[in-house]
């Protein structure tokens, strides 16, 4: 993936703190995002993401 197919919308597909997995887990909201030019840390495109306690998430481009 080249940095300019960095940038757009990208979207949860996962998320691990989903209740339907256990009624448990906190269900967090974990929300899609938009990464935009900028570098931080050494990377030329960053977003802002929620996530959860020990959860994961997948996000993709559509």
């Amino acid at each position: 993936m080249t940095y300019s197919q960095c940038s757009g919308t990208w979207k949860v597909r996962c998320n691990s703190d989903w209740s339907g997995y256990d009624a448990g887990f906190g269900i967090y909201d974990s929300y899609g995002t938009t990464a935009s030019w900028g570098t931080k840390d050494g990377m030329g495109y960053n977003a802002n993401v929620g996530i959860g306690p020990y959860s994961v998430i997948i996000l993709s481009k559509d």
